[in-house]
């Protein structure tokens, strides 16, 4: 589903502290995008597909070493003894901010306005020049 952003969604850290925080660091990752899409002449970002599948290999390899996967009956495990863990997240509390903080968009499919990637470079003059404001703020 293009342009689709998710609070709380799958292998989230249920289990791992504060979910303000969490929340409030997956909204600056949004509005990340949410910058990156509304600047960069981007019409739609989609997951691609083979990131996902990737992920969830890492994800599952992971989670074989924690205690979630232990033969147990539970619901983030969709209520199943061996089932997946689909609600658990595959590291710390500090990796998974570190990893909101690093950005991957190769990880993504992007669909432009136009043809040109680079539309979104304008007419090559900042806001600054076409304004006339002072060209030489820089210099000291």
């Amino acid at each position: 589903m293009p342009n689709y952003f998710i609070f709380n969604g799958p292998n989230y850290l249920v289990g791992y502290g504060s979910l303000l925080s969490i929340m409030d660091w997956i909204a600056d990752y949004i509005m990340r995008w949410i910058k990156k899409i509304s600047t960069g002449d981007i019409k739609s970002v989609t997951v691609d597909v083979g990131a996902i599948a990737d992920y969830n290999t890492y994800t599952h390899e992971f989670l074989k070493r924690t205690v979630w996967i232990s033969g147990c009956r539970s619901w983030y495990k969709n209520n199943k003894v061996d089932g997946k863990v689909t609600a658990m997240y595959a590291g710390s509390i500090i990796h998974y901010k570190e990893i909101l903080e690093s950005f991957r968009t190769e990880d993504f499919n992007f669909e432009y306005n136009s043809r040109n990637r680079f539309r979104f470079m304008g007419n090559g003059l900042t806001v600054l020049e076409e304004k006339g404001e002072n060209l030489g703020f820089y210099v000291k």
